[in-house]
């Protein structure tokens, strides 16, 4: 990741100990980006083969991991370059790290249909409703953490009881941006919202969404 004026993480640090399934919550609750290289990268050091590459080429690989996973739901206008897709890696003087970035984009139709696919996964599913969490990790430091997304928060004046995720994004280029979802009355409805220049805009966005159908 990059060292400067990075994005949000959820401060890990060398030498803990994580489960996956911590790194979860970490990574999903307050956008911890350092979590998503951590999964990244763990994730495919576990590929037979893959055990003596170098980080980068173990984040290279699970980028391929992603791109397979875009074609098999179809998302057709999408591309993945980096775990997180974070723009602020523009600062780094690494053409490599711009090439990434210049090549990493998706769109609101395709966020869809990840979306779709990782309510699916009911540890996704539970992480992403989650509004604070607090757990040890393995290597024995408490670790809390409370969710970016206000529909969740029972204190905003954006929450929303019947919201169940999923998650926030803010990178210059794509401006805040909230992929919602929603469970009422045996109906899921998912809201894929982007580009507004004002954070508490797509709150406002989603809650229009979701109470024009409820």
């Amino acid at each position: 990741m990059y060292e400067g004026d990075s994005p949000s993480t959820a401060k890990l640090e060398k030498g803990q100990k994580w489960s996956l399934r911590h790194l979860l919550y970490a990574m999903l609750l307050p956008s911890g980006n350092d979590a998503s290289y951590s999964i990244a990268a763990g994730v495919a050091k576990q590929i037979p083969g893959n055990e003596n590459k170098s980080t980068r080429e173990l984040l290279d690989y699970f980028n391929d991991l992603m791109n397979d996973v875009r074609d098999e739901v179809g998302a057709t206008n999408s591309n993945f370059m980096v775990p997180d897709g974070n723009s602020y890696y523009n600062y780094v003087p690494d053409k490599q790290w711009d090439d990434r970035i210049t090549n990493h984009y998706v769109t609101a139709d395709d966020m869809i249909k990840f979306a779709l696919l990782a309510f699916n996964y009911g540890a996704i599913a539970k992480v992403t409703s989650t509004y604070s969490s607090s757990f040890t990790i393995e290597s024995g430091e408490k670790m809390p953490y409370s969710n970016t997304n206000s529909l969740l928060n029972i204190g905003s004046s954006y929450y929303y009881k019947h919201a169940v995720g999923l998650k926030t994004g803010t990178t210059n280029p794509a401006g805040a941006c909230l992929i919602a979802g929603a469970d009422y009355n045996g109906r899921f409805v998912i809201a894929a919202i982007m580009n507004n220049s004002v954070s508490s805009n797509r709150y406002v966005d989603a809650l229009s969404i979701f109470n024009s159908i409820f």
